[in-house]
């Protein structure tokens, strides 16, 4: 239930809590009911900086502000239904003006999923204070809870629901900013409605870029300089070992999407490979298409120069160098870097990526036996690899005796004291592990709800 209107909430707190000199304005966000935003001016222009909380210890506080006389900083990270104390600051010439005040955060939309974290051990954490991601399902938002399990942030988006819904791939930082930067796209290759895009939006809600990346699906990354990279479909007729005719098989495809909007096709599997086999039409992601690759990944590593791109139904993991537009390396028990003996192989794997030790960490599917099995029988884990020559050793792993499955997304992500976020994407679990695998952190979301690319969170305010 909603507490009193935001309205009344500004004018009832803010009379009598004036200091000399500063006259400050607070009032909650439009589009997010957690972001408290204060606006004042000064005669002079000051540095200005804002320590706030939910008790009057102020247990929080912005970056320091640039000089200026007009004054707007907004509040993050404030639990919904909370009361929040704050003391706005502006220095001039030395000496602090300030003002305090306090008003109370809103509840998050009733269309909002529940999402509630179900183990807590606070010794066992890591020091990321959040955890950012996509909440997909019924309703569908971009999320940050802390580790109570608070949503602290959010943006509604487009349910996830319809004949051709909008579906979410990837969300994160911007590179030259604290905007946030996520991205959408159909299984409707004619995309008539013009969902295909990446889109970046202030973390006061606003939507502040949007560019059209035709025949996108799952991944993109930021190259800088306001340049993107995004997975695409590449329909081809080709016929089939066997095959009495030719038939439109999807493969994947590379395109680098420039500020104006303009498309650069960088790389296709096309050029790669041929295919043998491909994924039965009824399991395509594509309706009535035959689905080859099935591309569910995209890193960029710009030291290198290459890109590392999963190819979900080909069981490949393609390191591309980005100029040549050449597989250099091909991950996988059919690549040229194989799966070492006793080590486990991976299938249908999702978002694997360099840690910063240069180990290869993915989420996979996995198969307790000699074979695949059927798609009932597979759980989902995290497993970790180091590349030795020709070969991936397998370092670590969890999951195996856990019983989680998935049918789409997921991610492992290393945290900064050595434990590992997996995330089981429409599963709706998303776990903290130690490298023993002790469960530190359980974060569950209600039935129907699924969490895509969920990512360890350090600021607000300094965009990471």
């Amino acid at each position: 239930m909603k507490v009193l209107s935001r309205r009344f909430i500004v004018t009832a707190l803010l009379t009598g809590c004036r200091a000399p000199g500063l006259e400050v304005t607070a009032s909650l966000n439009d589009t997010t009911v957690t972001v408290v935003e204060l606006d004042w001016s000064t005669e002079q222009p000051g540095t200005s900086w804002v320590e706030y909380g939910t008790t009057e210890e102020y247990e929080l506080r912005t970056p320091t502000f640039a000089a200026s006389s007009d004054h707007h900083i907004a509040l993050y990270g404030l639990p919904p239904l909370s009361t929040v104390f704050y003391r706005a600051v502006t220095e001039v010439d030395g000496r602090e003006h300030w003002a305090t005040g306090e008003l109370w955060t809103e509840n998050i939309p009733a269309s909002f999923p529940d999402i509630e974290v179900t183990v807590h051990e606070p010794s066992l954490l890591s020091s990321e204070p959040y955890m950012m991601g996509l909440l997909v399902g019924i309703s569908s938002a971009i999320f940050v809870v802390n580790r109570q399990g608070q949503v602290v942030w959010y943006r509604e988006l487009e349910p996830f629901v319809g004949p051709k819904p909008p579906v979410y791939g990837e969300i994160e930082f911007a590179l030259d900013g604290n905007d946030l930067v996520f991205n959408q796209f159909t299984a409707d290759l004619d995309d008539p409605d013009g969902l295909n895009a990446i889109f970046r939006v202030a973390l006061t809600g606003d939507i502040v870029d949007v560019r059209s990346t035709p025949l996108a699906h799952h991944a993109f990354v930021q190259l800088g300089d306001g340049r993107y990279a995004y997975l695409a479909a590449d329909v081809r007729p080709y016929q089939l070992p066997g095959a009495t005719e030719p038939e439109d098989i999807v493969g994947d495809a590379i395109v680098i999407v420039e500020r104006d909007g303009t498309t650069t096709p960088a790389f296709s599997t096309w050029d790669w490979s041929l295919p043998e086999t491909v994924a039965a039409p009824g399991i395509s992601f594509y309706s009535g298409m035959s689905d080859w690759t099935h591309a569910n990944g995209l890193a960029w590593y710009p030291e290198d120069g290459t890109f590392l791109l999963s190819a979900g139904y080909s069981d490949a993991v393609l390191e591309i160098d980005a100029d040549s537009g050449q597989v250099s390396r091909h991950f996988g028990s059919a690549g040229d870097v194989d799966i070492a003996a006793g080590s486990t192989s991976f299938f249908f794997q999702h978002d694997p990526h360099w840690t910063e030790d240069g180990t290869l960490l993915m989420t996979s599917a996995y198969f307790e036996g000699e074979d695949q099995g059927e798609y009932e029988d597979w759980v989902f884990i995290a497993v970790e690899y180091g590349v030795e020559g020709d070969q991936l050793d397998e370092l670590w792993s969890y999951g195996k005796d856990q019983g989680l499955g998935s049918v789409a997304e997921g991610q492992a992500r290393r945290l900064a004291n050595g434990n590992t976020m997996v995330n089981w994407g429409f599963s709706g679990i998303c776990r903290e592990v130690t490298p023993e695998g002790e469960v530190a952190w359980e974060l569950a979301a209600s039935a129907g709800a699924g969490m895509v690319h969920v990512k360890p969170m350090t600021s607000f305010y300094e965009g990471r």
